[in-house]
């Protein structure tokens, strides 16, 4: 429902609480504000199809962005809060935005992001301002809370959409659903579909092909099925139940391609946290001269570790998992690089094991 229609019939209803502080804004503040902001970007010269980024924490303030974007045509480019300056720095540019909007809880990173971005013309930070940046407050309240004159009626991507109730999950645990947006096909390296219960790379058939990577033409034909151009996939390895739910089980980034066969590392992880002396458990692919890549297991273990201890796990492994799948390496480590939403940074790990290798 369009943000305006909240606004006129109950103005004054929470539209966004945040929890950590209890402040609230209303429809009526949030139409206003994010008014205020499509303004600034308008008068930024931003037209329908350029694009604002946003760099911050869970903020009260990034609705406001978000409305704006969409109300102005706009393309909203979030960046991740945890990324460094130059990582940051890289979606930035790639994604041309003219405007980036931050917060004074991401400063450190943010006073190095001016200098990285020529394309970039305006920042604007909220909660307070450091050296190079202005105040988002102060910035829009220079602007009129008026529909802009062209509003334009901007859309979230949805590239696909699943549901499942309670009460489904607790019948089939582990599921994200059947497809409300999108018809499902789970389908070998080939693109032949494979038969429900059988893991393979998830694709969703919409009419026309949903999304297009920017600036990235091969990435985007990469993304679609051999012969079916509207079916498309992001790289999640998956299955069907009979029923048609469909349950995630890795990404086809992290697969493990061993002697011509396909690995899938979230199989093995499933398998080894399930020891009682395993707190956590990361596993990726390693270059092997013989078989192409090798399993490797990196461990955060819940006792101290030890070569006992790594030999008691391969032995755990083999009960439960074919020989092709067992680690041929099995490390230790204080802690696993996981962000704080929990989030493993597999890429991160796997890379300093290959630095290490290279060395």
């Amino acid at each position: 429902m369009y943000i305006g229609d909240h606004a006129r019939e109950r103005p004054d209803h929470p539209a966004v609480i945040d929890a950590a502080t209890g402040e609230a804004l209303t429809y009526r503040e949030l139409d206003d504000r994010s008014n205020r902001l499509a303004q600034l970007l308008h008068a930024e010269g931003l037209r329908r199809g350029d694009t604002v980024a946003l760099f911050m924490e869970n903020n009260i303030r990034f609705l406001e962005v978000a409305w704006a974007a969409l109300r102005s045509g706009l393309y909203l480019t979030a960046v991740n809060r945890y990324l460094t300056a130059d990582e940051a720095a890289y979606i930035i540019n790639d994604c041309d935005a003219r405007v980036l909007v931050s917060s004074d809880a991401k400063a450190a990173t943010a006073a190095e992001l001016p200098a990285r971005l020529p394309g970039c013309r305006r920042f604007l930070m909220t909660d307070g301002a450091i050296l190079g940046w202005e105040s988002y407050e102060a910035g829009i309240a220079a602007f009129p809370p008026e529909r802009l004159a062209e509003e334009r009626a901007g859309e979230l991507m949805l590239y696909s959409w699943t549901v499942i109730s309670c009460a489904e999950w607790l019948e089939r645990p582990g599921s994200v659903g059947r497809a409300r947006i999108g018809v499902i096909h789970i389908c070998d390296e080939n693109g032949a579909e494979v038969p429900a219960g059988e893991d393979g790379l998830v694709y969703f058939e919409r009419d026309v092909m949903p999304f297009a990577y920017h600036k990235d033409p091969e990435r985007t034909r990469a993304a679609q099925h051999p012969t079916h151009p509207n079916w498309s996939a992001l790289g999640d390895i998956g299955h069907l139940d009979e029923a048609g739910y469909l349950f995630l089980t890795d990404r086809k980034a992290f697969m493990i391609i061993s002697g011509g066969v396909n690995i899938y590392p979230r199989e093995i992880e499933d398998v080894l946290i399930g020891h009682p002396k395993v707190r956590d458990v990361a596993v990726f692919g390693m270059p092997d001269a013989e078989m192409g890549e090798r399993v490797a297991a990196v461990i955060e273990p819940a006792v101290e570790p030890s070569p006992a201890l790594a030999a008691e796990l391969s032995a755990y492994a083999a009960l439960h998992l074919a020989r092709y799948k067992l680690p041929k390496t099995i490390d230790f480590t204080a802690a696993l690089p996981r962000l704080p939403t929990g989030k493993l940074y597999k890429k991160a790990l796997r890379d300093d094991y290959l630095a290490r290798l290279g060395a």
